[in-house]
């Protein structure tokens, strides 16, 4: 049995494998969570343990509620507040050694407007923030609109700014239609564009669900951002949505895979969401480890990935994808990214956690760098083999001139359970990567199978002593910056 390296992400990982920080950037990166999250079963249960502080300016608990009489109040006792798990008092307590950190309580719009009693909203609010120690409110757009909530906006957006409280919201521009969207950007201190779910499984053809760009006038990220900015939101309270989960799609025909292809509907579920037609981006990346054979497919003109296998259809980002939305969002010169969520990232990756988040974090902190050719617009196809585990790294390492020649796999020249990955960094520079191979099981130690650029366990001597460096035939190429 082999253990084959997922290669072309594994890669991207290892080159944002660097010490990245939030707290030193000066755009936000609000990172969204659900709270729910904690009664995942497996792989996927979430605990504000599981936060990591360094990659968010701001951190929004979803959600809280509004009771019959419209004050707010917790949705989950048992999990919210201090006579249970507290998780309200646990968020607010990472600000103690992070005090870079802000955090906000969401709340849906479709419940305050069901309630009509909007007259409680402020001061039931203002309250219920101060008592858990939450920084602020955001307000979550659903399908509701209300003429008398959005003049109601201005009252709420007057007497936070008297508490000192934050006003946040994530919207869509369908949300706005019929309303003017400088007013609305006026009430809040960010508005946060929920640019995903923008084609879904419930329409009848495959599409990208967050698009960077779009073609024929389908709604794209940029789109969005561009029609919020020509209303009149000014750019310093604009973040744009990024995701961390997956729209799945059943093809009708496999040899019609292609984006606009014949869908007949929903595809399948995470084996933990258990949501038909939605995947997790942890589900999603364990489901490319074991038991199938995915194509990948990467669309130039829309800067994001698709995933076919046989009949199984999948848009969802990539940590190359979102971290080309980042970079976007910082040649617009926005206020930031909102990154939707938390818990649907691998936050508990044995490699590195969040890699989306983190290639998020780095594209950011690396700053935007002009493009001074114009990319071809073309469709890439990238076939990536089925996986069970992926080696550990270890450290970047100096090694002899001779085993980094140039990019590729070469052999530990001491040690059979590990191997050297070269690789060119973002400045074009050769560097070797120590990289340990995993245990089976915790019991047998698998070693370096040089032939076949696997791990693999030790029935056959597959570690002999390098000669020289050989060429590797089933190594995916990098594109070098």
């Amino acid at each position: 049995m082999y253990f084959k390296i997922k290669i072309f992400l594994f890669i991207y990982t290892i080159l944002n494998a660097v010490n990245i920080n939030a707290s030193e950037n000066d755009e936000h990166i609000i990172c969204y969570f659900n709270s729910q999250a904690a009664y995942v079963r497996g792989y996927g249960k979430f605990d504000i343990e599981r936060i990591d502080p360094t990659l968010c300016t701001h951190v929004v608990y979803m959600s809280a509620g509004i009771d019959r009489n419209g004050f707010v109040t917790s949705l989950d006792p048992d999990l919210d507040l201090p006579e249970g798990r507290d998780f309200y008092g646990q968020v607010n307590a990472l600000k103690k050694d992070h005090p870079h950190l802000k955090t906000l309580l969401s709340i849906d719009v479709d419940t305050i407007i069901a309630r009509n009693r909007t007259q409680w909203l402020i001061g039931s609010s203002i309250r219920f923030l101060g008592d858990y120690g939450f920084d602020g409110l955001n307000l979550n757009w659903g399908e509701s609109t209300s003429d008398s909530f959005f003049e109601y906006l201005t009252r709420l957006k007057v007497n936070y700014d008297a508490y000192g409280l934050l006003l946040y919201t994530s919207v869509n521009s369908k949300n706005l239609v019929g309303y003017d969207v400088a007013t609305f950007c006026r009430n809040f201190h960010i508005v946060g564009l929920k640019t995903f779910d923008l084609h879904g499984p419930w329409k009848n053809i495959t599409g990208h669900h967050s698009p960077l760009h779009a073609a024929n006038g389908e709604d794209a990220v940029d789109s969005t951002l561009e029609y919020f900015l020509k209303q009149g939101c000014p750019a310093n309270k604009v973040v744009i949505g990024l995701s961390s989960f997956g729209r799945t799609y059943t093809l009708v025909d496999e040899d019609l895979y292609k984006v606009g292809a014949p869908s007949a509907g929903l595809g399948h579920s995470g084996m933990e969401t258990e949501i038909p037609g939605f995947v997790s981006y942890y589900e999603h990346d364990y489901d490319l480890f074991v038991g199938r054979t995915w194509r990948v497919h990467f669309d130039e003109f829309a800067e994001v990935p698709y995933y076919v296998d046989t009949r199984r259809w999948v848009s969802i980002d990539s940590p190359e994808s979102l971290a080309k939305k980042a970079q976007y969002a910082l040649r617009k010169q926005i206020a930031g990214v909102l990154f939707w969520t938390l818990d649907t990232d691998d936050f508990r990756s044995g490699v590195l956690t969040y890699p989306l988040l983190r290639a998020v974090n780095e594209a950011i902190s690396a700053g935007y760098t002009e493009v001074t050719t114009e990319e071809e617009h073309t469709t890439e196809e990238v076939t990536e083999n089925p996986t069970t585990e992926i080696p550990t790294v270890t450290t970047e390492i100096p090694v002899p001139g001779e085993l980094c020649t140039s990019e590729g796999f070469a052999p530990h020249p001491a040690d059979c359970s590990k191997f050297i990955l070269c690789m060119r960094n973002p400045l074009g520079q050769l560097v070797a990567y120590e990289l340990q191979c995993p245990s089976v099981q915790a019991l047998v130690q698998s070693v370096w199978d040089q032939g076949s650029s696997v791990c693999s366990l030790p029935q056959i001597d597959y570690c002999s002593a390098p000669t020289s460096l050989q060429k590797f035939a089933n190594l995916i190429p990098v594109k070098n910056n």
